[in-house]
């Protein structure tokens, strides 16, 4: 007899003992789904339906949305389990509606799904506790260069060229002199230079 590695319930198994350890907030927002229809009596299958019981529904949802998914669903099989064409039909149909969906054969395969899944930024910030957002590209000797530059009389565009970055976020970090400022520097330069 051949070994066919750890079934689907092993697999799942492991699966939410990681996830319970290494995300407990992500393990608050997932759960599984119970489809399979087992030792079940005709009966109790046909009430199950009665109340949504539903063919090819993933093993595991995920209802954590990322910037681009609205969430993620993970079906189990054993190294030897096939999709059926009904789980192959909800997949399509929840991957149309921007649902993650992923067919994993072993623990480690379902891991990395996850891992991956929570590479967009802003679904791992609430995870790791980073704030969401892009690199901030002013350094505060960034700021101290421009503020400098400036001062000796170089442009602004210039000193947002030098640093590599635009003049409205040079602005944004040192604010433009007011109007009022500028107005009566240039009457003073004025007056000094027609007197």
């Amino acid at each position: 007899m051949y070994d066919n590695g750890p079934n689907e319930w092993h697999i799942q198994f492991q699966f939410f003992k990681w996830l319970e350890t290494t995300y407990p907030e992500l393990r608050e927002v997932s759960f599984a789904i119970s489809n399979e229809k087992g030792d079940r009596s005709v009966s109790t299958m046909r009430n199950l339906k009665m109340i949504g019981l539903t063919a090819g529904v993933p093993d595991v949802c995920i209802c954590h949305p990322t910037s681009y998914y609205h969430g993620m669903f993970i079906e189990f099989k054993s190294a030897i389990g096939k999709v059926s064409d009904t789980q192959k039909e909800m997949l399509y149909r929840l991957k149309k509606r921007n649902y993650k969906c992923v067919v994993c054969y072993s623990t480690g395969e379902a891991i990395n799904a996850v891992i991956d899944y929570l590479k967009d930024f802003a679904a791992q910030a609430d995870f790791t506790g980073r704030v969401g957002g892009r690199p901030c590209k002013m350094t505060a000797s960034k700021t101290e260069s421009a503020k400098k530059l400036l001062a000796s009389g170089t442009s602004p565009k210039d000193v947002a060229h030098s640093l590599g970055i635009s003049v409205p976020t040079l602005y944004r970090w040192i604010p433009a002199p007011r109007k009022e400022a500028v107005r009566k520097r240039t009457k003073k330069q004025l007056s000094l230079d027609c007197s």
